[in-house]
């Protein structure tokens, strides 16, 4: 996912907001992306911004993005994330997985200053983690059209700032 810009300076890559040299900002909306989000994405502490919707990401949201703490929007909606794909296997390659699925992890929730979380339309299945209550700041929050199950945790309530809350079409 970081192999966009080639040798180019990565402040020439479309899409790329940098501040003081330092990555606050990715928009790689509707550009085709395939493939999965690198563990790497935590190394981006000053992120404010991360627009990876409507491509065609697979795999596991990393767990390294709660290392992102200034991350004020996350939008990784319209992708097939949460399906996890045989690669090792030659005679698997190309085929899902269905016993492996990813979700939502729990340190998405060290966000604390996110306001918009959208990952809809996906393949995220699972529990929803009780630690997106630690996002005091959440405004919007679109996680329908996946795979979740069991209840919301009532330790969403505690969001106060909670205006926008799209949930339907999960198991």
């Amino acid at each position: 996912l970081f192999n966009q810009g080639g040798d180019k300076d990565i402040r020439q890559w479309k899409g790329v907001t940098v501040e003081n040299n330092r990555i606050v900002a990715i928009d790689w909306s509707d550009k085709q992306l395939s493939g999965t989000i690198s563990n790497e994405i935590g190394v981006l502490t000053d992120l404010t911004e991360l627009l990876l919707q409507k491509n065609k990401l697979s795999g596991k949201i990393p767990p390294s993005i709660g290392n992102c703490k200034k991350l004020k929007e996350l939008n990784l909606e319209n992708n097939e994330l949460g399906t996890i794909y045989f690669s090792s296997d030659t005679s698997k390659r190309g085929k899902k997985n269905e016993k492996e699925s990813g979700g939502i992890p729990k340190e998405l929730g060290d966000c604390s200053a996110m306001t918009k979380l959208s990952l809809r339309n996906n393949t995220l299945s699972g529990e929803i983690p009780e630690t997106l209550s630690q996002m005091v700041e959440l405004t919007s929050l679109k996680i329908n059209n996946n795979n979740f199950e069991g209840s919301l945790p009532s330790s969403l309530g505690k969001l106060i700032k909670l205006n926008e809350l799209h949930v339907h079409n999960n198991l």
